[in-house]
């Protein structure tokens, strides 16, 4: 199901949504941000319904939608028995595939359990020579006073590619893993029990990468944690929510909020040295990658209306 436009009023949402089904078009109409939004059922048929908005929207007092009504509500009626009867003879195989569709957050359980392991084995940051911190680092680094030394990024170039991603699973401070693996467990569960694993998988990967590289060139190799990983999720579960709400990945408005505040707060400094790069890079990249199908929508839109 896809959105294809916006209707000022109800009345004409109704009237449009009828006309639509009355030419076989699957339709659905409802209240959104004040307005009344028009969705179609079927991909193969976006592009056809698009151009009847197009058309309502310059004539929406045409006769020809007004004479669809009684049509549309006689097609609703048969649908309602028809439905009616097979619902009294069969089990809804429909609702019982979605209660089960939900699959278990498989991925996120391992990225939690290999965080713990590390944070033990780091000392949650208490021992800043310790080899596995050097091996998960984006670069191995050195201290050298009141400074730090490292290699460039030499060690990647010679195809220790992990060390893009593996800094997620650093972290400095027992709040800062908590705090962290709530929100992975929280997100992370829902994305990938809507997506799936392996498209969850190559989320995390894409919006880690980007996010501890825009870190690195921010402050250096000395930096970790899952926030970045966690803010991209944000985005990416904000972005749906607005425009692929039949997705059904939903949280709670409030919870966004906290976590912008967050966001804001750890900017201010009042919480001492925050990977701040890595949350705005994960949530910019997140909420990219939930907005791309509705981007390439809307180009085939524009490319269509060209024609």
């Amino acid at each position: 199901m896809r959105r294809i436009g916006i209707i000022e009023t109800e009345a004409d949402a109704r009237k449009f949504g009828d006309y639509l089904l009355a030419h076989d078009f699957e339709n659905r109409v409802d209240d959104f941000d004040e307005h009344w939004a028009v969705w179609i059922e079927e991909e193969d048929q976006i592009e056809a319904a698009s151009q009847e908005l197009e058309a309502f929207l310059k004539e929406p007092d045409n006769s020809k939608y007004n004479a669809a009504g009684e049509k549309a509500h006689r097609i609703r009626k048969k649908v309602k028995t028809d439905e009616k009867r097979w619902r009294g003879k069969h089990k809804d195989l429909r609702t019982s595939f979605r209660k089960l569709s939900v699959m278990p957050p498989r991925v996120t359980m391992t990225l939690i359990i290999i965080s713990a392991i590390v944070g033990v084995i780091t000392r949650l940051g208490h021992d800043p020579n310790n080899p596995l911190t050097g091996f998960l680092s984006i670069a191995t680094y050195s201290y050298d006073g009141y400074s730090i030394r490292w290699p460039g990024l030499s060690e990647i170039a010679g195809w220790q590619v992990w060390r893009l991603f593996t800094p997620m699973f650093l972290h400095f401070g027992i709040l800062h893993i908590i705090f962290n693996m709530y929100w992975l467990h929280y997100l992370g569960g829902l994305v990938e029990g809507r997506k799936g694993h392996w498209f969850y998988f190559g989320l995390i990967l894409c919006i880690a990468g980007i996010s501890n590289f825009a870190q690195y060139f921010s402050s250096g190799p000395n930096f970790g944690g899952m926030s970045g990983v966690n803010f991209g999720l944000l985005g990416y579960v904000w972005v749906k929510m607005k425009f692929q709400p039949e997705d059904r990945i939903y949280i709670d408005p409030a919870n966004i909020t906290m976590m912008m505040i967050w966001l804001v707060i750890c900017f201010s400094g009042f919480v001492g040295p925050i990977a701040n790069t890595a949350h705005v890079g994960g949530l910019v990249v997140g909420a990219l990658w939930g907005y791309f199908p509705t981007a390439i929508l809307h180009w085939r839109r524009s490319r269509f209306r060209r024609r």
